[in-house]
């Protein structure tokens, strides 16, 4: 059975958001919206697919005990979900507008 809460993870969450902003920042003299949403939104993935595969690589370089790999792999792939589902949010909403 598939809990709904095995997909909400706050430090991935942060994570998104700290690269969304990130994204933001790098692109806001962009002038057409629809051209800034797409690059913010592909430099957001690239930007946290970066880091959680940094996160990644420090938690398995520092991991004493084996059944906590879990936790770090679910971390891992929530913070590539959350980017994925916002980049597909921005495709549609531009497909829409």
């Amino acid at each position: 059975m598939i809990k709904f809460g095995m997909f909400i993870d706050i430090r991935a969450t942060i994570a998104v958001f700290l690269c969304i902003g990130i994204s933001i920042l790098v692109y806001y003299k962009v002038q057409n919206r629809k051209e800034r949403l797409i690059l913010i939104a592909n430099f957001a993935q690239i930007l946290s697919l970066i880091v959680s595969l940094v996160y990644i690589t420090f938690v398995l370089g520092t991991l004493d005990d084996a059944s906590k790999i879990g936790i770090s792999l679910g971390n891992f792939i929530n913070t590539n979900l959350y980017a994925s589902l916002f980049s597909l949010g921005v495709r549609i909403y531009n497909r829409i507008n």
